[in-house]
C-alpha cells in the first residue's frame, strides 16, 4: 500500500511539471531613428498545442520568431524647385487714328483713369501725353483733351472758348448728353470750343480748373475749385474751397465763383435762370451757361450778340467786363 503512493505521488508529480506553461520570451526591441528612409519588419506566429487525457496531460508548446531590421539613409538631400517669376503684360495707351485709348480696345473713363489706373492691368504708358483721349462713361463714348502735365496730369477738359468759331448753341437735351463741338478737336487748344454734356461732370472728378489768358500758354488767371452739379436741380453748379494759382490783372476770383455759383444751368429751350423778362440765354446768342440775371462772367461773352464779345469773361459783361481771348474749364 505504501509503495503504491509513492510511485503515485511520482507521477502526479511528473504531470503537473510537464503542465506547466513556459512564456515566450519578449522579443528584443528593433531600433527605430524615425528618419525617412527606415524601414521596420516584424513577424510573431504563435502556437499552441493542447491535449487532454483521463490522466490530464498537458502539453503548451509556443514557437515565436521577431525579426526587426532597421534601414537609416540618412537626412536626404533636397533639391529646390525653381518656378521662374512671370512678369504680367499690362495693357498701354495706343494711339488709333487722331485719339488716344487702350490697346485692349476698351476706354478709361476719365484722363486721370488713363494717367493712374485703379486697375493694376493696365499702365499709363506707350502713346502718352497731352492731346485727345476717347473716354466711356456709363457706355457713351465721346473723345475730349486730356491735361497730362500740369499738376501731375489727368485733366479733363468739359468747356473751351477759344474765340475761333460760333460758340456751341445746345438745346437741353444736348447740353446734358453729348459732346458739343464747333472748330476742329484735333487742331489743338486754339482751334475748336466745345461744352461736353454736363451729365458727365461729376463722374469725370471733384476739382474743377478754371482759366483765362490769352492762350493756353499765357494765362492771366488760373483757380481751382471743389465742385459739383446738382442733377436734380437742372445741374445747378456748386463752388467752394477757391484757390487762386495764377492773377496777373484784374479781379481775382472768377465771377463764375462770385456770381454764378448755385445758379442752374438755361439753354435757349429750358430757361432756368432768374430773369423775370425772358431766357438769357436768347440774349447771349443762345449760348448755354449757369445765369442769374443775366451774368457777370459767362466763358461764352455774348456769343456774338448785342454789345458784348464772343469771347470768355473772367467777371462782368459788355465792355467794362474783363474777358479774354482764350478760357477754359477742366475737371479731375
Amino acid at each position: 500500500m505504501n509503495e503504491k503512493i509513492v510511485v503515485l505521488s511520482v507521477l502526479l508529480m511528473l504531470v503537473f511539471s510537464s503542465c506547466t506553461k513556459k512564456e515566450p520570451a519578449a522579443p528584443s526591441a528593433p531600433a527605430n531613428t524615425a528618419t525617412p528612409g527606415n524601414t521596420f519588419t516584424m513577424t510573431d506566429t504563435p502556437t499552441a498545442t493542447h491535449t487532454g487525457t483521463p490522466e490530464d496531460t498537458h502539453t503548451a508548446t509556443s514557437t515565436e520568431t521577431g525579426t526587426a531590421t532597421a534601414t537609416n539613409t540618412g537626412t536626404p538631400t533636397e533639391t529646390p524647385t525653381i518656378t521662374p517669376t512671370m512678369t504680367p503684360t499690362l495693357v498701354v495707351i495706343v494711339e488709333s487714328g487722331q485719339t488716344r485709348r487702350w490697346a485692349d480696345n476698351t476706354r478709361a473713363c476719365s484722363c486721370e483713369e488713363y494717367i493712374r489706373p485703379s486697375n493694376p492691368a493696365y499702365a499709363y504708358s506707350g502713346a502718352t501725353g497731352d492731346g485727345v483721349y476717347s473716354i466711356e462713361i456709363g457706355g457713351d463714348i465721346f473723345d475730349t483733351y486730356c491735361d497730362m502735365t500740369y499738376d501731375n496730369g489727368g485733366w479733363t477738359l468739359v468747356l473751351l472758348n477759344s474765340s475761333h468759331a460760333t460758340p456751341p448753341q445746345p438745346y437741353w437735351d444736348q447740353v446734358v448728353n453729348l459732346q458739343n463741338i464747333t472748330g476742329d478737336l484735333f487742331d489743338g487748344l486754339t482751334a475748336f470750343d466745345m461744352f461736353l454734356g454736363v451729365k458727365f461732370w461729376n463722374q469725370l472728378g471733384t476739382v474743377l480748373r478754371v482759366e483765362a489768358g490769352a492762350g493756353p500758354a499765357s494765362l492771366s488767371h488760373r483757380s481751382t475749385y471743389t465742385f459739383s452739379l446738382n442733377v436734380p436741380d437742372h445741374f445747378a453748379i456748386s463752388l467752394s474751397n477757391e484757390n487762386i494759382l495764377i492773377h496777373t490783372e484784374g479781379t481775382a476770383s472768377p465771377g463764375l465763383y462770385t456770381y454764378h455759383n448755385g445758379r442752374r444751368l438755361t439753354t435757349r429751350d429750358m430757361d432756368n435762370d432768374a430773369y423775370g423778362s425772358g431766357n438769357c440765354s436768347h440774349a447771349a446768342n443762345n449760348t448755354a451757361w449757369w445765369y442769374g440775371s443775366c451774368w457777370s462772367g459767362s466763358f461764352w461773352g455774348s456769343g456774338g450778340a448785342g454789345g458784348s464779345q464772343n469771347k470768355p469773361y473772367w467777371t462782368g459783361s459788355g465792355s467794362g467786363g474783363e474777358y479774354f481771348d482764350w478760357g477754359a474749364m477742366w475737371v479731375r
